[in-house]
């Protein structure tokens, strides 16, 4: 279960996930709590974690009812809930080489550096996020953590984007005629340049499975 997924990663990072993982109820002791609805910063709160679920946040702190509850001491520490990050690329990692890795990684490759980035971005607190555009292997990532096969976040995965023809998102620009029909064959099919032919692709893409498609504007036109 992913959200299973999430505790126990939780419960992993702070080098508690032996007893907790499989305690009746968990209890954390926040020194700080973060009430995102209300703005406010709460001292000596509770929360009690049932199996993969949150299901109170008490004033205090609660001590354990049975010997299988599991007790997490965050007195000295700040809770916030999940952050959400609305613009990643689980596949990337920005680069002077991030250009010639087209040439030279495999999808293997890509996937299994997707699977780490989604470890990373989990641990550093983020619990949701919208990946913009990928090769497919952040589709196939997003089914396998919703599936509880890997840890990561829940994500909201587009494929490729929809680009015009020499936009932001061609990843043609700058090569050869040559290069261009053998990285991306059929290219004028593949990049819209008028409005009629932009759902093309979309549909091909929603076809392999993704949550949303990336669409972008340019910022300026030529006359």
């Amino acid at each position: 279960m992913p959200n299973a997924t999430r505790t126990l990663l939780l419960l992993t990072s702070l080098g508690l996930a032996g007893p907790a993982a499989f305690a009746q109820k968990t209890l954390l002791h926040c020194g700080h709590l973060l009430d995102v609805r209300s703005g406010r910063l709460l001292s000596q709160q509770t929360l009690v974690v049932e199996k993969d679920r949150i299901t109170a946040v008490q004033a205090g702190y609660t001590a354990a009812g049975s010997s299988q509850d599991h007790v997490i001491n965050l007195e000295n520490r700040t809770v916030l809930p999940g952050l959400i990050d609305c613009h990643v690329h689980l596949e990337t990692v920005p680069s002077r080489g991030s250009f010639a890795e087209q040439f030279t990684l495999n999808p293997a490759d890509v996937a299994y550096r997707a699977e780490a980035n989604a470890l990373t971005t989990l641990r550093a607190g983020f619990t949701t996020v919208r990946d913009c555009g990928g090769s497919g292997v952040n589709t196939a990532l997003r089914k396998a953590v919703a599936r509880g096969l890997v840890p990561g976040p829940r994500i909201y995965s587009a494929g490729t984007a929809i680009s015009s023809t020499g936009g932001h998102m061609d990843p043609t620009d700058g090569l050869s005629e040559y290069m261009m029909e053998k990285l991306n064959p059929g290219r004028p099919r593949a990049w819209p340049t008028a409005p009629t032919s932009a759902g093309r692709p979309c549909g091909n893409s929603f076809g392999a499975g993704p949550t949303l498609s990336k669409l972008p504007v340019p910022a300026a036109c030529s006359t």
